[in-house]
Order: structure tokens, then sequence, then C-alpha cells
């Protein structure tokens, strides 16, 4: 190209010196008397129309050049790209693929080329699918993961972009896809995934495991209160009995000193008792996870004066698996804590059934409730350990948990466990 430019400038240069020997002639030519002087028009208009139209082709060829230029730019650029790029007409017939197409999916040129792209899709794609593509390509572009099959017949995912050529009028005339392999990023998922999840089974094993030792503790510490500290209580109050029947009436000042004293191991035996149920109620090993609750809200109604309305559908003497019933009385017992510290509350209405499929245990009350962002830090742990301690060990026996709250209308937990046969 730029030795054909070289070509026409040097004939425009051949050009120039003509006209200046036809200048020259002209001059002469005036001054002569035996040559007739011609029209000046005569003389130049075919030199100037030679000059001009040899401009015109140089413009021409400059910006023939200029094209060419960007033509080879987009073609190497296109050929150097790692992803797979795919031009069809409008009737999805493949017109154009590059190198990194061709590699992948292990076909040459003349095996694609003026074939429907179907031929490289699954055959669980449905026409659905492709419809959904073409519209949305038509509108704004498309992009998503779909399944591909290479010439060997290997099935593989990829990412998808397309979108819509349109000429110099805004006519559509091309759809161009761009595929990334994306088989290693989904290997990578997966294993993060499975990772993940192994984490999580050895956390809630982990946690499992620590609220197993927390209830045998808890049980331990229980029978040594009610064994030990409770029978010497026990064992101090029948003493002083036995003192005040052998005191002098008389000694009223005495009597009133032992009755104190009296009144004092009464209320310790109560509240080792009451320490006692709570860390391990007895009634739930010997009567089962119904008859506990009945004399859970029994103890909580007494001392908090806040009525629970109980409404079971399971027999009170029906035991099931331990861990479901440590796990829903725990549940229930911090419930209610959570109710009497935050909800302000005036009644509480519970109800605890048994389908053939799961255990559904729901507590509900009637105070000042809080917003849903709350309830979504509480659910995500970001606060509040009683309602974390209710989701992990709704989740250690296989339940799901739900709260939800509307401000100055109360609060709902809803507990569902499956049942274990």
């Amino acid at each position: 190209m730029i030795n054909a430019i070289r070509k026409y400038q040097n004939y425009l240069n051949s050009c120039i010196d003509e006209l200046s020997i036809i200048v020259e002639q002209a001059a002469t030519y005036r001054k002569s008397a035996i040559v007739p002087v011609t029209n000046d028009d005569e003389l130049f208009y075919p030199l100037f129309f030679k000059i001009q139209s040899m401009m015109n082709s140089i413009n021409k060829n400059s910006q023939q050049q200029e094209a060419e230029r960007e033509i080879f730019l987009l073609g190497h650029t296109l050929n150097s790209l790692h992803e797979c790029v795919i031009i069809t007409d409008l009737e999805n017939m493949i017109t154009s693929v590059n190198p990194a197409m061709l590699r992948l999916y292990g076909y040459s040129a003349e095996e694609v080329i003026g074939q429907d792209v179907k031929k490289l899709r699954t055959d669980q794609e449905t026409s659905e699918l492709t419809d959904l593509i073409i519209a949305k390509t038509m509108q704004d572009g498309w992009e998503g993961e779909i399944m591909n099959r290479k010439k060997n017949g290997d099935v593989f995912p990829i990412h998808l972009s397309t979108s819509l050529v349109r000429d110099e009028d805004g006519t559509p005339i091309a759809f161009v896809g761009i595929a990334r392999d994306i088989t290693e990023q989904k290997k990578l998922q997966h294993q993060l995934e499975e990772s993940t999840k192994v984490h999580a089974d050895d956390l809630r094993y982990f946690s499992t495991s620590i609220q197993h030792a927390q209830e045998e503790e808890r049980r331990r510490i229980a029978r040594e209160l009610h064994d030990g500290l409770s029978q010497r209580l026990s064992g101090m109050k029948l003493h002083l009995e036995l003192l005040l029947s052998e005191l002098n009436p008389e000694d009223k000042k005495s009597l009133l000193r032992v009755k104190k004293i009296k009144k004092q191991i009464n209320d310790m035996i109560t509240e080792t008792h009451r320490i006692s149920v709570n860390l391990h109620p007895t009634a739930l090993d010997d009567f089962g996870l119904t008859v506990a609750l009945q004399l859970l809200f029994k103890d909580f109604e007494s001392t908090f004066k806040i009525p629970i309305a109980y409404y079971p559908t399971i027999s009170t003497h029906e035991h099931f698996d331990r861990q479901i019933e440590i796990a829903l009385y725990r549940i229930t017992q911090e419930a209610l804590n959570n109710i009497v510290k935050h909800a302000k509350a005036s009644a509480i209405t519970i109800r605890f059934k048994r389908d053939t499929k799961q255990y559904v245990l729901s507590i509900e009350d009637d105070g000042i409730g809080f917003e849903h962002s709350i309830i979504r830090k509480l659910v995500q742990g970001k606060r509040g350990l009683g309602l974390i301690s209710m989701k992990e060990r709704t989740e250690n026996v296989g339940g799901t948990f739900e709260i939800s709250s509307v401000s100055q209308q109360g609060t709902s937990i809803r507990i569902q466990v499956p049942v274990q046969l």
C-alpha cells in the first residue's frame, strides 16, 4: 500500500512538471504572432482533472488502508482471546468462530461454520431456554451459565454472554456469543461447598458434644444438690424442730430466733430444689417432656406471675428420643427466660403437637416485640446468645428454628423437629 501511494505521488509530481511546461508554452504562444493563442481552459482543464482524479484516488486508498488496519486489529484481537467467540446469523446459524472456540470444543472451522448453534448444546437444554436467550439478546443481551457439549461428547459448563450486532441503519444482522469454560471454577466451588459442609458438620458435632457434656454435668450437679445439700438442709430442719420442742416455752426470744432459722432453712431447701430442677428436671426422666413442661410452667407462673396457656396434643405419658426431649425442654426454658428479661409480656401461649413426620413447638407472647432488622441480626448470630443457643439446639436434632416479631405486638417462635423413627 505504501509503494502504491509513492507511485501516485511520483505521478503527481510529473503532472506538476507537465503543468509548468504548459504554462511556459502558453506564455510563449501569447507572444507569438504566428501561432494562435488557445483558450486557457483548453490548455489546463484536462491536466487539472487528471490531478483531481489522482488526489481522490489517493484519499480513497488512504481510507481503505485505515479500514484494513482496523479490520486487522479486530481480527488479531479476536484470535488472541482466550474466551470463545461465536458469531451467528439471526437464525442461529454459525457464521464465524475464533481459534479458542475450536480448541475448546475440538472442532475444525469447516465442521461448525454453517451449522446451527444447537450443535454445541446438550440434549437437556429446552427450547424455552433457547427462546429466552434469543429474546433477551434482542433486547439488551443475556448472561448466564449453561451446559455445552464438545465434539468428543464431553459435557461441560460455560458462562455465556450474548449481544446483538446492528448495521449502520440499526437493523439487527447477527448475534455474538462469548463463552468461558468454568469447569475448574465449578470444581473449586464444589470443593469449597464440601469443605464448608464438613466444617459445619464438625462444628455441629462439636456443639452437640458440648451440649451433651453440659447436660451430664448439670445432671451430676443436680443430683449432688438433691442428695447432698438438700438432705443436709432437711437434717438441719429436723434438728431445729427437735430443738424447738425442747426449748422453754417462756423463752420467747430463743423460740423466735430458732423459728427464723427454720424459715431460712425452708427457703434454702426450696431454692436448692428450684436450682436442681432447672439444672436437670427429674420429671423429664421419670414422666417425659409433656409433664416436665407442665411442671416448668407451673413454677414459672408462681414465680413471675405471668399466665401460660398450654395446649399439648401429645399424651402426658409419651416418651420419645431423649436428645429431642432435652432440646425442646431447654429451648422452652430459654424462651421463657427471654420473655421475662425483654418482652414485658402479660400472657404466653404455648402449643406442642406431633404429626406423622415432626414435632412442632410454638411459643407466643403479647410483649413489646422488636423490629425485623433486629430479628435478622439475632438469627445470624450477631446478637442474643439465648436465641443462638435455641437455634443451635434445634439444628443439632435436625430441626428448623423460626422467629417472627412485630413491634408492640409480641413475638412468636416456631420449632419443627423431625420424628426419630
